[in-house]
């Protein structure tokens, strides 16, 4: 009989875990180490100890002792999103770009749609003078939320450096577009139209008679806004005001310590520095992968209802933390108040989708196309929520729309598998065909072989899709299900051959 008193409690592991964050919470970071230590000794392979372990060393300054932290949390838990984020904030500390981004890949293995993850590999490659791949990620997160004037600023950053000036303009135009006061993005600007020959109009002149000397709290706040140096200011004169922790904040986020910049915005905000400080918090816990983040998102959609900004960051943390509910009754509150937004409403669908709310994700596509008749990705995705519907011959112009404009690799690959629900095997398959490879077309010309009893043909495809990703669980319960078919095919007929 085994002795219940041999097992840890889940229970007491949970209560010592939720002490040690009250004590980093608190700014006692040495208390908040001997209490995961306490957790630790309880259970040596608990991987959330190991990792708050290593967030409290990070906030610390210990890098090295940190990254030993989250290595051991991924040895217990290799899946575990959070982990391999810290792994990366780690090895970036640390000055090791190229284990950086591998960290991030790793993790965008698992998760390709964390914009922070690939917001940060595109960075960590920019500062390696990878401009091309930095681009790549910058137009990932592009595709997943256009709103973001970071994501466009960073995309024109890189443009700048590859010398493609004209679209690096545009790209900074766009940044400005969504955040005019983006200073980063306008700085940029400017050099770019010095390379291009353009001057803007220049300024009155004004005639001051000695130069001006900025306060010390009001230079800090410039150069964290500027994306420059600022902690040693900040050091010498300690904030005092609401914008002035908003500032700080900015700057610890910027020289990768979230855990101070969250108490910064918690401040500022206490001060009444309004939705800037209450996102800023929301940030930070999202860099943190803290669970109280879809909390804190609900807290600001209350809070301020009537500010789209708000919305957009609460649907992101909100979709982050896995809370789909959460994210999709903030993108109906934007939808609500700006029906011209098409990717507004093409996220909304997606999540719809997630949710199984097909005939609800079908309006939300709808509204998308209606919004911007020459988006093809919401046509695309209207075809998918139509056939989820079942309703295939209405699905089929709305690929055929997708396909008008652009020709997408997820336009022929849905075409492919209407065509298929239809009983138009050829045509089917030469609409795969033109889709090219992928995890999902792959998988879906195996679905079409096996229905077709073309069991070589469905292990090649299936073997093509785990070349991609060699844990998929479907295209390895295939290949064996279509590998057993073949051998039994070869049984049965060698047992024919023996009795002729």
């Amino acid at each position: 009989m085994t002795d219940p008193r041999s097992l840890p409690s889940a229970v007491a592991l949970e209560d010592v875990l939720r002490r040690g964050r009250a004590e980093l919470e608190a700014g006692r970071v040495q208390g908040a180490l001997r209490t995961f230590d306490d957790a630790l000794r309880i259970k040596p392979t608990y991987a959330p100890a190991w990792r708050a372990k290593g967030r409290a060393l990070r906030v610390a300054g210990d890098a090295p002792s940190a990254l030993e932290c989250y290595a051991e949390a991924l040895r217990h838990e290799p899946e575990d999103e959070a982990s391999w984020f810290g792994l990366a904030l780690t090895l970036h500390a640390l000055g090791r770009r190229k284990e950086e981004v591998t960290a991030y890949e790793e993790l965008l293995r698992r998760n390709p749609r964390n914009v922070a993850a690939w917001m940060n590999k595109g960075v960590a490659l920019h500062e390696a003078g990878r401009y091309a791949e930095a681009l790549a990620c910058y137009d990932r997160i592009l595709s997943l939320r256009p709103e973001l004037p970071a994501a466009w600023s960073n995309r024109g950053a890189a443009l700048l450096r590859l010398g493609r000036h004209e679209e690096a303009l545009d790209a900074f135009d766009e940044a400005l577009a969504a955040d005019p006061g983006f200073a980063d993005a306008a700085a940029n600007r400017r050099v770019v139209l010095a390379h291009l020959g353009r001057q803007l109009p220049e300024p009155p002149k004004l005639d001051l008679p000695d130069p001006i000397q900025l306060d010390p709290r009001m230079d800090a706040c410039i150069r964290a806004n500027l994306g420059l140096a600022a902690m040693e200011a900040w050091r010498r004169l300690p904030p005092s005001s609401a914008d002035e922790f908003v500032a700080l904040g900015t700057t610890l986020l910027d020289e990768g310590n979230p855990e101070g910049a969250r108490a910064a915005f918690a401040k500022a905000e206490g001060m009444g520095a309004g939705v800037v400080a209450a996102l800023g918090r929301l940030l930070a816990l999202e860099v943190l992968r803290d669970p109280r983040t879809p909390e804190e998102a609900q807290r600001i959609v209350s809070a301020f209802p009537d500010v789209p900004r708000a919305a957009f960051w609460v649907a992101r943390a909100m979709e982050t933390a896995g809370n789909l509910d959460g994210a999709l009754a903030a993108l109906t509150t934007v939808v609500e108040e700006h029906p011209e937004l098409a990717w507004a409403w093409n996220w909304k669908g997606l999540l719809e989708l997630q949710l199984n709310r097909a005939s609800e994700a079908r309006m939300s596509f709808e509204g998308a196309t209606a919004a911007d008749p020459d988006d093809a990705e919401a046509w695309t995705n209207l075809a998918a929520a139509a056939f989820k519907e079942g309703d295939a011959r209405e699905a089929l112009p709305a690929c055929d729309r997708a396909l008008a404009i652009d020709g997408s690799s997820s336009a022929w690959n849905n075409k492919a598998v209407i065509l298929a629900s239809l009983g138009q095997s050829k045509d089917a398959e030469a609409a795969f065909r033109k889709a090219g490879e992928g995890v999902a077309v792959s998988l879906n010309r195996a679905f079409l072989a096996e229905s077709r009893r073309q069991n070589r043909a469905a292990v090649r495809h299936y073997e093509a899709a785990l070349a991609v990703a060699p844990k998929d669980p479907e295209a390895t319960r295939g290949r064996r299900r279509a590998l057993g078919r073949l051998s039994a095919g070869f049984r049965k007929r060698g047992h024919r051959a023996k009795r002729r």
